[in-house]
């Protein structure tokens, strides 16, 4: 095979990967629309699919980062945040320019990042389907990852091909304040139900664009890209990444939910089981539309010293963001008796407890081992680690 047929097979199995987003996401469309032909409240669901897409992206946005680190660090200059923000775009792989072609633009200066996408996977499924608001739910994932890097980072959208515009423009900013990150990040100004409001602020076009570098790269080879995205390939037809949001939806407007949600699933030859269906929070698939790992698949183990420092920064997290006191490695040391420690698929921790008593969660209790299921909590849990001292 020579070159050229290599990198037209990575082509084609990008192309794979791509055509099996649209469906997922297709599905989403077909199935929040059949709630709502069948329910009405068309509303409610919107607004409980676009709160479940945000939560998923404040799990993703924090799950590696150390918000009171980058906290101090942008404090000293927010401009490195704009700048962490063009790099991370920059050095994301020419895979990803396939399925949302880009062009970026860093205003350090004016603590913002300009994102013009040309071309983008999902806007084609949704425009596909004509629902634009339901899709506009979807990109609503973005809205709750992009303050996993800082609590006043925010993102709104000034164009958007879901409403009509020739490409979409988002912008990242530093927010004044909580109240204007709240605003610009907001659900009046961002999600679905900005669909008819027109007076989102437009922004001037970036004089410094550039083109993704990556995509003067070569693509991942065909087989490493396809081992790569395995799982993702094996479940396009298991039910399970729709799971959680048929749950939520379920609790709000009802048991007759489930059977909506079979009669889309059978259409779409989508596998499920019913009971699983029907049991909150059994599976949460929250990153299945991009690599099919089940980040919520929880397992209990007795606490590891490796673990440690993990464990100071899933608490450390949500203490900032809620005005709690921070801990340090040495807090954890102090523990008394045997800390449990729940990790996720990924080997990522969610939660630890420690004499029998939930100490942090990131996600709701659940019993019998009051550990995480893994999204974050509203009302997390606190320890006065000075009682240990």
């Amino acid at each position: 095979m020579t070159n050229t047929h290599k990198k037209l097979e990575s082509v084609r199995a990008i192309a794979e990967w791509d055509n099996g987003s649209i469906f997922r996401a297709k599905v989403y469309a077909r199935l929040l629309r059949a709630i709502i032909n069948e329910l009405g409240n068309e509303d409610i669901v919107l607004d409980i699919a676009e709160e479940h897409r945000r939560e998923n992206g404040r799990y993703q946005g924090e799950i590696n980062r150390d918000l009171a680190a980058q906290d101090a660090r942008y404090r000293e200059d927010p401009a490195l945040l704009i700048a962490d923000m063009d790099a991370m775009w920059h050095d994301t792989g020419a895979d990803w320019g396939y399925t949302c072609k880009c062009v970026y633009a860093a205003a350090p200066a004016h603590k913002k990042h300009h994102l013009y996408s040309i071309r983008c996977t999902y806007a084609q499924a949704f425009l596909e389907e004509q629902e634009e608001k339901i899709g506009i739910t979807w990109c609503c994932w973005d809205m709750g990852f992009t303050p996993g890097f800082h609590p006043l980072f925010c993102q709104y959208m000034p164009k958007h091909m879901l409403k009509g515009d020739a490409l979409c423009h988002q912008v990242r900013a530093l927010a004044s304040s909580p109240s204007e990150q709240a605003r610009l990040n907001g659900v009046e100004y961002t999600g679905w139900r900005s669909f008819d409001n027109h007076q989102i602020k437009e922004e001037e076009i970036a004089d410094n664009q550039q083109i993704h570098r990556a995509l003067f790269t070569d693509l991942t080879p065909a087989d490493k890209y396809r081992a790569d995205r395995t799982a993702f390939f094996d479940n396009l037809y298991n039910g399970d990444g729709y799971y959680d949001l048929v749950q939520v939806l379920a609790e709000a407007l009802g048991e007759k939910v489930y059977a909506i949600a079979e009669n889309v699933f059978d259409n779409n030859k989508i596998i499920y089981d019913p009971a699983t269906l029907r049991t909150p929070f059994a599976i949460r698939r929250t990153d299945y539309n991009y690599m099919g790992e089940n980040i919520y698949n929880i397992a209990v183990s007795e606490m590891q010293p490796e673990q440690i420092s993990h464990m100071r920064r899933v608490y450390n997290n949500a203490a900032f963001l809620h005005g709690a006191a921070l801990i340090s490695d040495e807090d954890i040391a102090k523990l008394p008796g045997s800390v449990l420690v729940a990790t996720n698929e990924r080997g990522k921790v969610t939660g630890f407890s420690s004499a029998n008593a939930v100490i942090f969660s990131e996600g709701r209790i659940h019993e019998p081992t009051r550990l995480a299921l893994g999204c974050l909590s509203k009302k997390p849990i606190f320890l006065d680690f000075v009682n240990y001292s």
